[in-house]
């Protein structure tokens, strides 16, 4: 019978374990849905803007989660919105983990990570925001 005991005992503990880490990924997961803007830029003489926004909260030092909108300002038309992440260690984001260039042709875009890497480039060509 102590061996049955036992066996009971470890598969509550086991369940207990599981509901209480079940329910911090579902809370987390569903309720993790914030923006707080991280930048604000005019560009072309304030035809159009781009604004970067940091989504959720960042966990055990993990990707900062990002979305990055370019805004029609004359038309109050948003070109295009996407999401990507930037690896920060948990840290804020500041304007050392973006740079924005923009020609007469296109705006890019650049993600730099923490340790000054450039994570990645995106190039939107002003003939591609016509409508």
């Amino acid at each position: 019978m102590t061996k049955k005991k036992a066996y009971i005992s470890i598969i509550i503990v086991l369940l207990f374990l599981v509901l209480i880490a079940g329910s911090y990924s579902t809370i987390h997961y569903f309720c993790n849905y914030f923006a707080k803007e991280w930048f604000r830029e005019s560009i072309n003489d304030g035809d159009y803007v781009i604004v970067g926004e940091e989504i959720g909260y960042t966990m055990f030092g993990g990707d900062t989660q990002v979305e990055i909108s370019i805004f029609d300002h004359i038309n109050k038309v948003n070109m295009i919105s996407f999401k990507t992440r930037i690896s920060n260690q948990g840290e804020k984001l500041s304007a050392e983990n973006y740079n924005i260039e923009c020609t007469e042709e296109y705006i890019k875009i650049e993600l730099i990570n923490f340790d000054g890497q450039k994570k990645v480039a995106y190039r939107f060509f002003f003939e591609d925001f016509k409508y």
